[in-house]
């Protein structure tokens, strides 16, 4: 049995152990079906992308020291 490859530096591990309620279950679909998405997970790297984009944003806004800290210069 082949040993699974370690991932690129830049990669973070795979976990696909979301576990989610029925009434998430359904919204996501919703979404999904909204956005004109079929794959989960192309809609989660959307979805995760928007929400760091929002926090990044608020924070440059908010403490753009501690921005700089975290991301360093732009």
């Amino acid at each position: 049995m082949p040993k699974p490859s370690k991932p690129a530096a830049n990669e973070l591990p795979v976990n696909n152990t979301v576990k989610l309620t029925e009434a998430l279950r359904t919204r996501v679909t919703k979404g999904m079906e909204i956005g004109g998405f079929s794959v989960w997970s192309e809609f989660c790297r959307v979805a995760l992308t928007e929400k760091c984009q929002v926090l990044e944003s608020e924070l440059r806004n908010r403490d753009p020291k501690e921005f700089s800290r975290i991301y360093g210069k732009e």
